[in-house]
């Protein structure tokens, strides 16, 4: 159909058709129609062939761009629209396509002058297609770990992108909040604050936030730092410095500009904030600490290989050789292992293992067979820290190997290519710990020696070691100095998302009290507050008995998605006390189950054995209460067979097999499975207990990584996840 010569052209300069691209019009048109009908290579012979008679027609630039640009030619698409912007450098549809071509072609932060010039001159005019760049954008920094970064370009997405791509950014915006890998302050809600200042101070902030609203953090920072000079004790002008540097992906100078917020803010509680940001971006900063390397060997024959490596005593394996699928076994690693620190076997007394004891993994081994159809040979990647971790697990690795394993150069360009694979930060580097614990053992000894490890930690490592943010004094030494106090508050919040991130939860209050930190003053709120726009630490600080009801079911849905164990466990005690909770009994149910949860990843058995008989107890008040208190005690169940000396195991045991599972015939067979793996003696006489292969696994602060039969989830009866 033919365009109304008064309509915009389309090649997006802002013209109208008549005034601008009308004499291709009825030619492009045409091409138009071909790559509407998936006919790319016809479109683009005919776009090459117009240029040729047209070379300042900007549509039939931008038209021959896009389509070089969804062939994967963005090479050429780049160096055609470079033309184009040098004739009009402001051309939104120009603009947005040169960026898209630059972001493929040379990656980021190469392309970041092409971005930000997209985001200037192309946001208003073409939202759908920069929210496209800045979701590739988001997706750079999130692989580079980048977190602030990455959600806030995400978040800009969310408002730029059509209706259809919402729901996929919301769910990738979700899933980002919820990574518990990533501690739980970067990863939250986070606004500039209001400023207000006069005449041309005023016109700088109003600059400023232009620059934030396309995204354009890096100029808005820039408009804010020569107002430091005048108004340097100014706490929300260093914050909003801060934000802009972090969403920038700045960390150095975001920390820089956080730390003067802390220095400058009246408020402590505010302060701490302010200084925890500071921390935790330094402690993100890949020039500091030690680098997660790895190294790349060619294997001469994989076979042979899994072989020595199957029989070394410091090599365990990860995966299952006797139960693998061929056909999976073919497109993924041959074999998975972890190097330990010392040699082990299966007949050691575990019941004698300590933190200090256990065998630590200091290295990861993944043996891939040779790739016929992307002619790739054989080859195995090891990951490990630099220094002596790294330099032991190769050593370990060609003892064993022999002639069969060869270390890839280091100047050769595949190994160039994936050398880096992730830091340790300074303060992060003496907490460290990844204990082996195989599946030949109880399940208590990794909670037991997790604990262990955990409480030397809290008592004796992290009190006793020198932080940069402490200029260079330990916790201890800093107990009770008032000058220091807000950086010894937020390095005491830093080692809680440490923690939380490793599911532990420090007993804060205690250490607080250690180390003379008062605690956080409560955060002042009305009905009219919105809990969504506060950050994590902030809603932590709220009564969670003065919230509504709405408030409450915000704060738990806020809690569910960061899935912060501390805020969790606080507020769901609260909401199990409301009058709407206790008149029903399934909210109460989930609520329960929640907190057993949480209190059995993190190390607290007898509080979960506490939460436990409460569920099974008001399980057993109900009309129909077969099912539910069965569910209850197979948690229960779950929890204290890791300890076959448990007095109480035989009996929950006899009582399942005699008084359900005589109506429930698999779960007789489940026992049976469990107490096999478990390695527990069963209290009936008549069971033919089958024995499960072994394996090997990892754990700290309550995460294990099981191998061969180890990891497999059980059927449990009600249990739906």
């Amino acid at each position: 159909m033919d365009r109304d010569p008064y309509d915009l052209c389309p090649c997006g300069s802002g013209n109208k058709l008549k005034f601008c691209c009308a004499e291709v019009a009825a030619e492009m048109e045409k091409l138009e129609r071909l790559l509407a009908n998936n006919q790319p290579r016809m479109a683009l012979q005919g776009l090459e062939k117009l240029y040729e008679t047209h070379p300042d027609s900007q549509w039939v630039r931008t038209l021959l761009a896009s389509t070089l640009i969804n062939e994967d030619r963005s090479d050429e698409a780049k160096k055609l629209l470079a033309g184009l912007l040098k004739q009009h450098p402001q051309q939104p549809f120009a603009n947005v396509l040169y960026a898209l071509s630059a972001f493929s072609a040379d990656g980021y932060p190469a392309s970041k002058r092409a971005v930000h010039r997209a985001l200037k001159h192309s946001t208003a005019a073409f939202p759908e297609l920069v929210g496209t760049l800045t979701s590739a954008v988001s997706s750079h920094f999130e692989s580079t770990g980048a977190v602030m970064a990455a959600r806030q370009y995400l978040v800009l997405s969310l408002r730029l992108a059509r209706e259809e791509m919402q729901r996929e950014l919301f769910e990738a915006l979700i899933e980002l909040d919820g990574d518990t890998t990533v501690p739980y302050p970067l990863r939250s809600v986070r606004h500039p604050e209001e400023i207000e200042y006069a005449g041309d101070d005023q016109d700088a902030v109003r600059l400023a936030a232009r620059y934030s609203a396309v995204g354009c953090w890096q100029e808005a920072a820039d408009a804010l730092e020569p107002l430091t000079e005048v108004h340097g004790e100014d706490a929300a002008l260093w914050h909003n410095i801060g934000l802009y540097r972090a969403w920038d992906d700045d960390p150095s100078r975001a920390a820089g500009a956080f730390h003067k917020a802390a220095q400058t803010c009246d408020d402590f509680d505010r302060a701490v904030e302010h200084e925890i940001l500071a921390q935790l971006l330094e402690r993100a900063d890949p020039d500091r600490g030690r680098r997660m390397r790895l190294s790349r060997f060619d294997v001469s024959s994989v076979s042979q290989i899994l072989t020595r490596l199957d029989e070394a005593d410091q090599f365990a394996r990860l995966d299952d050789p006797s139960g693998a699928d061929p056909q999976s076994q073919s497109e993924g690693p041959a074999g998975r292992y972890v190097i330990l620190s010392r040699p082990f076997n299966d007949d050691e007394d575990f019941d004698a293992w300590t933190w200090e004891s256990v065998p630590l993994i200091e290295g990861r081994l993944t043996i891939f067979d040779r790739d016929d159809q992307s002619d790739q040979p054989s080859q195995a990647f090891l990951v490990s820290l630099e220094g002596s971790e790294l330099d032991q697990s190769v050593e370990t690795l060609m003892q064993v190997a022999g002639e069969l394993m060869e270390p890839v150069p280091s100047d050769d360009e595949r190994e160039s290519e994936i050398e880096l694979t992730g830091h340790v930060s300074p303060e992060e580097l003496p907490l460290r710990w990844s204990a082996f614990i195989p599946p030949s053992a109880p399940m208590e000894v990794g909670r037991r020696t997790s604990e262990q490890r955990w409480q030397h930690v809290i008592n004796e490592v992290w009190p006793n070691t020198p932080s940069e943010a402490l200029d260079g004094r330990t916790p201890l030494e800093c107990a009770g100095d008032d000058e220091r106090r807000v950086a010894l508050a937020a390095a005491l919040a830093v080692l809680d998302t440490f923690a939380d991130s490793r599911s532990y939860l420090l007993a804060l209050g205690d250490l607080r009290e250690r180390f003379q930190i008062d605690p956080p003053a409560p955060l002042e709120f009305d009905e009219n507050t919105n809990i969504n726009l506060l950050s994590v630490p902030q809603i932590q600080r709220l009564r969670p008995e003065q919230l509504s009801s709405e408030q409450l079911e915000q704060v738990i849905k806020r809690a569910t998605l960061v899935r912060q164990n501390r805020l969790l466990y606080d507020i769901l005690q609260e909401a199990l006390e409301r009058p709407e909770v206790a008149e029903n009994w399934e909210r109460q149910d989930r609520i329960l189950a929640t907190l057993t949860a949480i209190c059995g990843a993190t190390l607290r058995r007898e509080e979960t054995l506490e939460w436990i008989q409460q569920g099974r107890t008001r399980a057993e008040a109900q009309e129909h209460s077969f099912e539910p208190v069965l569910e209850w005690k197979m948690k229960e169940l779950t929890l204290r067979i890791e300890n076959p000396d448990d007095e109480q195991l035989a009996p929950l045991l006899d009582d399942l097999w005699q008084h359900y599972g005589a109506k429930l015939p698999q779960l007789r067979e489940y026992l049976v499975t469990l107490v096999g793996v478990a390695g527990v003696t069963p209290p009936w006489e008549s069971a033919i207990v089958t024995p499960v292969g072994g394996g090997s696994g990892e754990v700290w602060g309550g995460e294990a990584e099981t191998s061969a039969g180890a990891g497999k989830k059980l059927w449990l009866p009600g249990d739906t996840e």
